[in-house]
């Protein structure tokens, strides 16, 4: 993806005590064979501001403008965390989309 210049923030899953960041710390297939050999349920948790503000500063570094989409805020807190961490970049022209919400086409029609 970063040829495409996309770039992911992991979600954090904890098992059995263990932290990991998805596809980074940990790939799928790691992930569910440790799934397979216990008992536990995974906990995910979203990134932090700092998380997300380390991200946005060292892309806005080549490029300020930053679009930054996230999975909907009814379902996780990432979309708070990303707004957190935008806050603490200036110098990043950030445009955030919660996919909670849906398209809404100008009224002005342009």
């Amino acid at each position: 993806m970063a040829d495409l210049n996309i770039h992911i923030m992991p979600l954090i899953v904890t098992l059995d005590g263990k932290s990991y960041r998805e596809g980074v710390d940990i790939k799928p297939e790691e992930f569910y064979r440790l799934l397979a050999e216990t008992d536990s349920l995974p906990i995910t948790s979203q990134p932090s501001a700092g998380d997300f503000a380390e991200t946005y500063q060292r892309l806005a570094a080549t490029d300020a403008d930053i679009l930054s989409i996230h999975m909907t805020s009814g379902l996780s807190g990432m979309f708070n965390s990303a707004q957190a961490g935008a806050e603490m970049v200036p110098e990043a022209k950030l445009t955030l989309v919660d996919t909670k919400k849906p398209y809404q086409p100008r009224q002005d029609g342009k």
